[in-house]
């Protein structure tokens, strides 16, 4: 018996006014992310990874904007949704990490104050309830003496404190999707392996579903259950994460793979893929890797591959 998703993407199309039209920055990505998985999205930057997960959390910034598709969270439409409805959804239902946790963090109010502000934007409690509640928070995202760290600063936390801040701000409501954007972008390697340790247990006692945004290709191997590889706003290759790790279909999807520093390769070159992405505006008549491609073929340049199965995976690639 199959399970309905969780969360549904499809067609999603975002863009951008550049004179004399718009130029898509996200195009036509379709993704699922069913109840407890986690789903990776992994590419270079400017691929349309970030303004996927904002469209979820249907906070687009103008001039940009969403011009195509549609977004399902337990079967509602969230681009229909008012903005009322979406700021109660935004944290008890969907939460985000972003990327800088010192930005995140507004620096003239204490770590307690913005904790409880989340918990009472959310929940019908008291300020003296929604405080306990803060404490326990940062009890279980590990941070030492929660009680009296309510009135630390976010100057007063390190990095890796204060991104356990925002995971706790994220999961305080208990969602049920929980969307992490580079949360480990900032952190030193040690502190990285922590933060993705968190997650990975606040996941399995919350039940969480999670969209994982990365470059990082090896936190994708060792979290996700599946993973989709974009570029140029449009997802090349999809499906599960051990699958597309041992037998990458897409060239790109392979190029990526490439690139990865290896234990032993000491003295090697590293991998590089030649060339750079179409940049924003630009007419993608056929693949948009194909000026990359080192088994491009005509048909390439004049005809957009359909992301179709093959083997278990989608793969957008006339030679899968």
């Amino acid at each position: 018996m199959s399970i309905d998703p969780l969360l549904e993407i499809r067609d999603l199309r975002i863009a951008f006014p550049q004179p004399p039209g718009m130029a898509d920055a996200v195009r036509g990505v379709s993704l699922d992310v069913g109840p407890g998985e986690a789903v990776g999205v992994v590419g270079e930057s400017g691929s349309g990874k970030t303004l996927t997960a904002l469209a979820v959390m249907r906070l687009i910034d103008p001039p940009g904007r969403i011009v195509g598709g549609a977004v399902r969270f337990r079967g509602r439409d969230i681009l229909a949704l008012s903005d009322a409805e979406c700021r109660r959804m935004r944290g008890s239902e969907v939460s985000m990490i972003f990327q800088d946790p010192l930005t995140s963090l507004n620096p003239a109010f204490t770590i307690g104050q913005q904790l409880t502000d989340v918990i009472m934007t959310h929940q019908h409690v008291s300020r003296r309830a929604a405080r306990a509640r803060a404490a326990d928070v940062l009890s279980i995202v590990g941070i030492p003496a929660p009680a009296r760290r309510l009135a630390s600063y976010p100057h007063e936390f390190s990095g890796g404190m204060r991104q356990r801040v925002l995971i706790g701000m994220a999961v305080a409501c208990r969602p049920r999707l929980l969307i992490a954007d580079e949360p480990t972008t900032a952190l030193d390697v040690t502190i990285q392996a922590q933060v993705i340790a968190l997650i990975r247990r606040l996941r399995a006692e919350l039940g969480l579903s999670v969209l994982f945004i990365t470059h990082n290709l090896d936190l994708v191997a060792e979290f996700c259950d599946r993973v989709a590889v974009m570029y140029a706003g449009a997802i090349m290759e999809e499906g599960p994460t051990e699958a597309l790790f041992s037998a990458a279909r897409h060239p790109y999807t392979q190029a990526l793979l490439r690139c990865v520093p290896r234990l032993g390769d000491t003295g090697a070159a590293l991998e590089t893929i030649d060339g750079a992405p179409p940049p924003l505006g630009t007419a993608i008549a056929g693949c948009a890797f194909a000026s990359r491609c080192p088994i491009v073929m005509e048909r390439c340049r004049t005809e957009v591959p359909p992301l179709r199965p093959v083997a278990g995976q989608r793969v957008a690639c006339w030679a899968a």
